[in-house]
């Protein structure tokens, strides 16, 4: 999130405001980011907010102009937050505006750069989800209304439109869940016909089509709901592509966890540990003995429902059953 929200600024062109540096670095099932240090600190803040809203910040009226127009850009709205005393702004409270020491404008802290899904639209809503599930800006740039980044938090509940901001967002996840996604069902079963009618599937990338259109992959679930509602004789096929998609993440996701753990055994710095491991849980995952099964009903599957909001066991069967297969082609 941290890194996609600063794209989103970065996409914004603004000449004044300066960004940091950022890498994402992956290592043995850790995730790292790695932001350059800028010249600021507390005493530098002139925007948002550096304790959780107690204290909210828009002291220069040359910086909000350059945040209006990003929001602008961004199809952000503006908004009252704040705690104690309230100060209108166009971003989330918790991005920070710096006058570094240098002189010159940065911001930081892009976690919650877009706006969140309304969390009382999700089976399972999970902990403080409107921390973290938020739309792609892309969705957000492409929506016909602006919409408040501080949706569903308490940064807003001194704001008089509070309640109006939210409603924009529930309105605006209905699209999301109900309009859009299964249009895209409908676009992506033509890309994948046509792709597999001139055998050129390599080309059809679920990610950065579901992204072009402003979906999270989180709702690839959703998809695949949506795919196999389709009257179409490719619907079966077009869909066990998008599960497979999801298999692979939480696949990836697992083997992940599982590394971290060991990292955590283990203090020597030799990879023999983690190659063993590596080829074990592959193993497990296209094997097809009881252990292979075992995995798949108690740690993949529930994966599969968990995080992609697939909708039955069923789908978490079919989806063992065709990696399977897939072992033996």
């Amino acid at each position: 999130m941290y890194l996609s929200g600063l794209m989103a600024y970065f996409s914004s062109n603004s000449v004044e405001i300066n960004l940091p540096l950022m890498a994402l670095v992956d290592y043995r099932g850790f995730r790292v980011i790695a932001v350059c240090a800028l010249p600021v600190d507390r005493s530098t803040i002139i925007y948002g907010s550096c304790d959780a809203g107690m204290t909210v910040h828009a002291k220069s009226k040359r910086f909000n102009a350059y945040m209006k127009d990003m929001a602008k850009d961004l199809n952000l709205k503006k908004h009252l937050a704040g705690w104690k005393k309230v100060k209108s702004l166009y971003a989330a409270a918790d991005i920070e505006g710096h006058k570094g020491k240098d002189g010159k404008y940065y911001l930081l802290d892009f976690s919650r750069s877009m706006p969140p899904v309304d969390p009382k639209q999700s089976k399972n809503p999970p902990l403080n989800g409107h921390l973290y599930n938020l739309f792609r800006r892309e969705f957000v740039k492409s929506y016909p209304k602006p919409l408040c980044s501080d949706g569903f938090s308490g940064f807003i509940r001194s704001d008089p439109e509070e309640e109006k901001h939210n409603e924009e967002l529930a309105e605006a996840t209905t699209y999301l869940y109900h309009t859009l996604i299964p249009a895209f069902a409908r676009e992506f079963l033509q890309i994948y016909r046509e792709a597999k009618q001139g055998h050129s599937l390599s080309d059809v990338k679920i990610t950065e089509n579901m992204h072009r259109r402003g979906i999270n992959m989180r709702y690839l679930g959703k998809l695949y709901t949506s795919i196999q509602a389709l009257d179409s004789d490719w619907a079966l096929e077009c869909s066990t592509v998008v599960l497979l998609e999801a298999c692979a993440r939480v696949v990836k996701n697992q083997l992940n966890l599982q590394l971290r753990h060991l990292v955590r055994e283990h203090t020597f710095p030799a990879d023999v540990p983690y190659r063993r491991l590596v080829v074990r849980f592959l193993n497990l995952v296209f094997g097809g003995d009881s252990d292979s099964r075992t995995c798949w009903r108690e740690q993949l599957g529930p994966d599969l429902i968990r995080y992609f909001g697939f909708c039955s066991p069923d789908e978490v069967i079919y989806s063992y059953v065709y990696i399977y297969t897939l072992h033996f082609l």
